[in-house]
Formats: structure tokens, sequence, C-alpha cells
């Protein structure tokens, strides 16, 4: 499996989380709250991600990404900080 191959398999492994949170399939090309996300959905799938991976993922950025399936492309490319990592007060 080449490298893409295996991030875009993590983004779908992280897309699944969030359809296991949300209790029904998701359109990763729509944004948190848009699909009807609340904070504790947002602190679920983040743990969950964690779990499965090891990644720390910055709440705040998820819930205000443009959609869950840009954001799960950007923390698997290493594009956006680690959640210790934010500048955001």
């Amino acid at each position: 499996m080449s490298a893409d191959e295996d991030r875009e398999a993590q983004v779908d492994s992280f897309i699944a989380i969030a359809s296991q949170v949300f209790g029904a399939p998701i359109n990763p090309e729509e944004a948190f709250f848009d699909m009807g996300g609340d904070s504790l959905q947002a602190l679920e799938i983040a743990i969950q991600i964690k779990i499965a991976s090891g990644i720390e993922v910055d709440t705040y950025q998820m819930v205000n990404a443009v959609s869950l399936g840009a954001f799960f492309r950007s923390i698997v490319a290493g594009e956006l900080p680690a959640t210790g990592d934010s500048n955001v007060k």
C-alpha cells in the first residue's frame, strides 16, 4: 500500500468513527455542526481517534472546519498542530 493509500485508509477510518458516534453514515463534505453535531459528540470522536491512531484532535478546529473530511485529511497529512501545540487562545 502506498503512503497516499495509507493516508486515505486512515481518513476513511476517521469517517467511520464519526459515523459511529453520530449513529448513521456521515457526509464527510459537511461541517460538523451542519450535521447536527454537539460538543459531546466532538469529544467522543476525538477520544476514539486518539485510541485508534494516537493522533490528538483539537476539537475546536474539528467543529469549526469547513468539513469533517477536509479536517481529517489535514490531520492525517500532519498539516494541523497537535492539540497541545495549538496557539488558539
